[in-house]
């Protein structure tokens, strides 16, 4: 398989990986350090999910399988990486799922710049680093009932 071929089950896996890995940089050790590493995660693992369940939405199984136009708007570039976009893509019959949780999740992480934590321009302390692993977390959990995973 071509390496820059990634499969629904990647973004799925590594949604719920990141989620954790957040979590685990929030909250050890218990000072209040800088917790960049734990935002910047947080965001991707969001990234990830959205995904997934475009990938689930549309019954795209690879990137390869997606179409020229959703290939280059969802895994390529900056627009790959933009929650916004990612989020108003999605199938009309997940959209119709979303609840109040989820519009805030992506209004919270989308407001993010990740560039920002990831090399660590932003340093928040774990206070301000808590809702966006929190709202993560929510949108994590909803991937995993769009898509059927267990919780």
């Amino acid at each position: 398989m071509n390496e820059n071929i990634y499969t629904r089950q990647n973004f799925l896996d590594t949604a719920l990986r990141r989620v954790r890995e957040a979590r685990v940089l929030l909250d050890n050790p218990k000072k209040q350090k800088q917790r960049d590493g734990a935002v910047s995660l947080a965001l991707l693992a969001a990234e990830c999910a959205l995904k997934a369940i475009l990938m689930h939405g549309y019954q795209i199984n690879t990137t390869e399988d997606a179409n020229d136009i959703q290939r280059t708007r969802w895994f390529k570039g900056i627009k790959g990486h933009n929650l916004q976009i990612l989020w108003s893509d999605l199938h009309a019959s997940q959209k119709n799922l979303a609840n109040d949780a989820q519009h805030t999740a992506i209004s919270i992480l989308n407001q993010a710049d990740p560039y920002a934590y990831r090399y660590g321009k932003k340093k928040p302390i774990q206070q301000h680093a808590e809702p966006f692993v929190q709202h993560s977390e929510i949108l994590i959990q909803w991937m995993r009932k769009i898509t059927g995973i267990g919780i």
